[in-house]
């Protein structure tokens, strides 16, 4: 079972990762936002499946890791005989 600070560690390293990740991909698609064009720079590349740019799948993936670390596990009960 992970310690409270081990745990604390990974949400925090989750956490800054999904935030570069998504600065990022909100810089590449700054200019494109603004004008109202595609939203991901990167898009017709071998890593755009979808139009999206590789920064999404990255943030998404990390954030997706972070909200499972706040996800309740159910309590195991040992069994006392």
């Amino acid at each position: 079972m992970a310690t409270p600070a081990s745990l604390a560690s990974v949400r925090a390293l989750l956490g800054v990762g999904a935030l570069a990740a998504w600065t990022q991909a909100l810089i590449t698609s700054w200019p494109r936002l603004t004008a109202f064009g595609p939203i991901c720079g990167e898009s017709s590349g071998i890593l755009g499946f979808v139009g999206h740019c590789p920064a999404c799948y990255v943030g998404a993936a990390l954030t997706l890791g972070l909200m499972l670390t706040y996800a309740r596990r159910p309590e195991v009960q040992s069994a006392r005989a």
